[in-house]
């Protein structure tokens, strides 16, 4: 807890207001300030808790470091949290493709591609990635506002920023994934529904699939399934043979963020 207050005429310190993060929500992160609601400070709404948010100002930065705050500064305003995506009611979203074992660990090019079959755009929001589990619950959502189209394709990296330049993808275009792959991974896609509900779509288990595995190769999903939206098995695969990134030590196989190729 800690709080604020004056001495008065007579000596005395009343306090004049207080948090407890012990009990308020304070965005308390590593190098960055929590700052009141301009409008707040701005009102004299004294007393209360208050209304924090996580400053975006950085104002030191060095090779080991970066802070974010506005000491002696004006304060930002703390943007209202933006509403739920509205996912719809039904969706056919495939996985695509997959590159759980780039070249020599070079981790930023794994990802996990899915299509959208479906009628209707879909938010990102409202996709479901599941990896060496698929008991509904513990998917992960996607990190990113961004819109599937109508036969369009979403990527998932390890880390966005990195894996943009050798994808040859915006990186406005990337969604994060916190989880690594393995070659052994169970690996599905699913949808939350607009009640919130997950709903596993489809799903790979190398286990017990013909999934063709190799150092800096892509598994691609046939073409000529995707566009018939033949959702629900564990899908056609095959070796992708497109290059997406190469240099003198490594090449990689894939085509993310683009059209599939047939099998």
């Amino acid at each position: 807890p800690f709080g604020v207050g004056y001495l008065d005429a007579g000596g005395t310190k009343p306090p004049l207001e207080s948090v407890d993060c012990g009990e308020e929500d304070c965005p308390i992160s590593e190098g960055v300030s929590m700052n009141r609601d301009l409008a707040e400070l701005q009102a004299g709404q004294v007393g209360g808790s208050g209304t924090w948010c996580a400053s975006q100002t950085l104002y030191f930065e060095d090779d080991d470091a970066s802070e974010y705050g506005t000491p002696g500064t004006e304060n930002e305003p703390c943007e209202e949290e933006p509403p739920p995506p509205e996912c719809p009611a039904s969706a056919t979203v495939m996985l695509s493709e997959v590159l759980t074992h780039p070249s020599t660990d070079n981790q930023p090019t794994e990802y996990i591609e899915v299509h959208n079959a479906g009628n209707a755009s879909v938010p990102a929001e409202c996709v479901v990635i599941y990896e060496g589990s698929f008991n509904e619950e513990e998917g992960q959502t996607a990190d990113c506002d961004l819109v599937i189209p109508v036969d369009g394709y979403l990527v998932f990296a390890k880390t966005p920023a990195d894996s943009a330049a050798q994808m040859g993808v915006p990186v406005s275009d990337l969604c994060g994934l916190s989880m690594a792959l393995t070659d052994e991974d169970l690996i599905g896609v699913g949808f939350l529904d607009a009640n919130g509900d997950e709903h596993l779509l489809e799903r790979i288990d190398c286990a017990v699939t013909d999934c063709p595995v190799s150092e800096g190769i892509s598994m691609n999903r046939d073409l000529a399934e995707l566009q018939a939206g033949q959702a629900g098995g564990p899908g056609t695969w095959c070796e992708s043979q497109g290059v997406f990134y190469e240099t003198d030590e490594m090449t990689e196989h894939g085509t993310p963020g683009q059209v599939n190729e047939g099998c």
